[in-house]
């Protein structure tokens, strides 16, 4: 007679789809019979580690009882538990929107344990069809998400979901299976020289004039130059110091830090004409301190109002916008100015991994990427010059 297996006790072997799974026996249900809990993962060792922690669990009276947690329940505390002190606040309130505003609504209410990976499909599929939430203006027109918005949220998805597996919560994560939108490759506009020379030539007495110039001359987000402060500016060395970002976070201007590890954290050189316009900016706002007092509110950044308040991280985009069309020029996004600089860059030659390292890029790959329209005039380039080198040698030759 075979031996019945005791709580705790479980066999592991591999799936024909190269998964591991683990099955364990966690009790009995109402008639007797043992219950079991298949746990998965891509390793044996992956799967030996889960059943480890699972065997504490029952030893140790915490194993949770999954069939009353549900999504929405587990989105909560994840958010809040695992994710609050991990990420940078923009990104923790920008997930907390997406569990919000799109998984809540439509699966909050699934249990976790019965979450299927149709359930999860279908609810990307109605997402992109018609997911946007409509006001009260365009209840009638129906819009879908971006593939980008459906990507944003399956990141979310996934990572909650890979936690509760984790924590034994789940076998194994549902999102994992899930098939997204492909994403298009979005159309940068950057600028032509001769309408960046024209822009700026046209805009010299603009108030936003020295950040418009910087933001042509370095590459920086909007966010960052925003956050600039004048002890990041090294005039000796001509070199700013990147280590923060003002952003608008629910209609709420926050200055973010940039943390060591960031690719985000660097210093990059300041050209000759942005060094001209900052000493020239500097003197002003000693001027307007003067002049104003103690009505100044002196919080040391570079760019900001004539009182000294912080600019908000929407304005420099509206009054780009207001300039262009009084110049007649292509009405960009303020992004558009850093794909700009970065085009004029890589156009006149400059080696790619300058550029990345100048934009802040974690990858040289994201920037050529990014700047594909760029490379055929390159490799032009570079096929004019070897050209020309295999011409010469002909030449010695032939002598």
């Amino acid at each position: 007679m075979a031996k019945k297996r005791g709580n705790g006790e479980g066999t592991i072997y591999k799936l024909p789809d190269g998964r591991w799974i683990g099955q364990i026996t966690i009790g009995t249900n109402k008639d007797g019979k043992p219950k079991r809990r298949s746990l998965y993962g891509k390793t044996k060792k992956e799967v030996q580690n889960k059943m480890h922690e699972l065997k504490n669990q029952l030893a140790t009276g915490t194993l949770p009882e999954t069939n009353k947690i549900t999504l929405a329940d587990w989105l909560t505390t994840w958010i809040n538990d695992y994710k609050k002190q991990e990420l940078k606040p923009s990104t923790w309130e920008s997930y907390k929107s997406i569990i919000n505003t799109h998984i809540i609504p439509d699966l909050g209410g699934v249990k976790l344990d019965k979450l299927r990976t149709n359930d999860i499909q279908r609810f990307y599929n109605a997402k992109l069809e018609k997911g946007r939430i409509q006001r009260a203006c365009s209840r009638n027109k129906e819009k879908s998400l971006s593939a980008r918005t459906i990507k944003n949220i399956h990141t979310v998805m996934h990572s909650a979901l890979e936690q509760a597996a984790r924590e034994n919560l789940i076998n194994s994560n549902p999102a994992s299976y899930t098939t997204r939108p492909r994403q298009e490759k979005k159309e940068i506009t950057p600028l032509k020289s001769e309408q960046v020379k024209q822009f700026l030539e046209n805009i010299k007495n603009d108030w936003l004039y020295p950040l418009y110039i910087t933001a042509l001359g370095t590459g920086l987000r909007r966010g960052e130059l925003l956050g600039l402060k004048w002890q990041d500016i090294d005039f000796d060395n001509q070199t700013a110091y990147i280590k923060r970002e003002l952003l608008l976070i629910n209609n709420r201007v926050q200055l973010e830090e940039y943390t060591k590890t960031k690719s985000s954290n660097r210093s990059i050189a300041l050209p000759d004409t942005v060094i001209k316009q900052l000493k020239k900016l500097k003197t002003k706002q000693k001027e307007d301190k003067l002049f104003l007092g103690q009505e100044y509110q002196d919080n040391n950044f570079v760019f900001c109002w004539d009182d000294g308040r912080v600019v908000r991280p929407d304005y420099p985009y509206k009054r780009l916008k207001e300039l262009l069309e009084q110049n007649n020029l292509p009405v960009i996004r303020f992004h558009d100015l850093r794909h700009t600089f970065a085009t004029l860059l890589l156009e006149a030659g400059e080696h790619p991994k300058v550029v990345s390292e100048m934009l802040g890029h974690s990858t040289i790959t994201i920037t050529l990427d990014t700047y594909s329209h760029v490379l055929p005039s390159m490799q032009q380039k570079a096929a004019a010059k070897l050209n020309s080198f295999i011409s010469e040698e002909e030449k010695k030759q032939a002598k």
